[in-house]
């Protein structure tokens, strides 16, 4: 195993997970499981979108899942809860921190190994991933 390939792979996958980031709505995420007649949602402060009540349009911070108001996903739950915990911004901020790990432990022959081993098995399922990699 050579130690900048391993690292290469793990700044190209944590760049991949920031660029998915930064292309979706910007977070932070809140989940509204709903209560007195009010369906859940998911809002996100970080973008607007138009709604109509009663015949009458507003700009909100809600988010619309789905690609039109015909379509809404469903959500429910726990999976609202992890998608309101893991939203853009948190995910970027996370990138930073791994990118900060790799670039401390570079020069630290006794820890750098282990480290990128551990911060790259959750890549596993990704096709350049090198089952000698593993922790």
């Amino acid at each position: 195993m050579t130690v900048v390939d391993l690292a290469d792979f793990l700044l190209a996958r944590i760049t991949e997970d920031e660029n998915t980031a930064r292309g979706s709505t910007a977070g932070p995420w809140r989940w509204f499981t709903g209560r007195g007649g009010l369906p859940a949602f998911l809002e996100s402060t970080g973008a607007t979108a138009r709604h109509w009540v009663e015949g009458q349009s507003f700009e909100a911070p809600t988010v619309v899942l789905g690609s039109n108001q015909n379509s809404m996903l469903r959500v429910r739950g726990r999976d609202a809860e992890h998608i309101a915990a893991w939203h853009p911004t948190r995910v970027i901020a996370e990138c930073r921190a791994k990118r900060q790990v790799v670039d401390a432990v570079a020069t630290d022959d006794a820890v750098r190994e282990p480290v990128l081993r551990s911060l790259a098995v959750v890549y596993a399922d990704h096709p350049d991933y090198r089952e000698e990699w593993r922790p």
